[in-house]
């Protein structure tokens, strides 16, 4: 009985703990790791990783699978130790499919005034989630919906119009319908208080139809054949 309570000693506990957190992976087999969170759908989210990626890259990368704001600043820990942006998952000993804990806060507001300069931004619609690139504050709200439409960005057509491609911003993550509005194309993205990085919702009109040319499925006017 004696031995086995020095075994379970805190000290030894201590020890195994860090053997198992400290043993490395053999070079190339980090493919993937588990983020274990409230934010992911389960609970829990698989996010593809490497050796060699920075901490940042991580947290970059799960922003993005998760639809994370900018706003919010993401806090990661492997068995319990947090893990520093600048370092590699290699470093901090990360093994294959090792499950990570993330934590979210929200960024104080002289954070949030360093992410103006606006360099890219996501916009997601209903079904996807493109990421542009190369933007700037002083890009308009329709030179951005140009550029959608002309890389055929969440399914858009090059001839859509652009009068019924509609984008929303809201800086509290909320379903589209609630949105209101849709931005001022002749705004610039700074104007808005977008960040960078920031998410933005892409909503598509479908083109209302001339009066009294309701059409059947059959593409002949539904209302022939009426009152006779």
């Amino acid at each position: 009985m004696a031995a086995l309570s020095a075994l379970a000693s805190p000290s030894n506990v201590q020890c195994t703990w860090n053997l198992q957190r400290g043993a490395p992976s053999r070079a190339g087999e980090l493919t993937h790791v588990i983020i274990r969170s409230l934010s992911a759908p389960d609970g829990r989210v698989q996010v593809e990783a490497n050796p060699g990626m920075t901490v940042l890259q991580l947290k970059t990368r799960i922003a993005h699978s998760l639809n994370i704001s900018p706003r919010k600043q993401l806090q990661l820990q492997w068995w319990g130790t947090p893990l520093e942006d600048n370092k590699t998952l290699q470093h901090h000993t990360v093994s294959d499919g090792g499950e990570l804990q993330l934590r979210l806060r929200s960024r104080a507001h002289s954070e949030l005034e360093g992410m103006r300069g606006i360099t890219q931004v996501r916009v997601r619609s209903d079904s996807a989630v493109t990421l542009v690139t190369g933007l700037t504050p002083l890009v308009t709200v329709h030179q951005l919906k140009r550029n959608l439409i002309e890389r055929k960005a969440l399914g858009l057509d090059p001839k859509t119009s652009e009068e019924t491609v509609k984008l929303f911003y809201s800086p509290f993550f909320a379903p589209m319908p609630v949105f209101g509005n849709p931005l001022d194309e002749a705004q610039t993205l700074g104007s808005f208080g977008i960040l960078d990085d920031d998410i933005l919702f892409c909503l598509m009109e479908r083109p209302s139809l001339p009066d009294g040319k309701d059409k059947g499925k059959d593409g002949k006017d539904a209302k022939k054949g009426k009152g006779k």
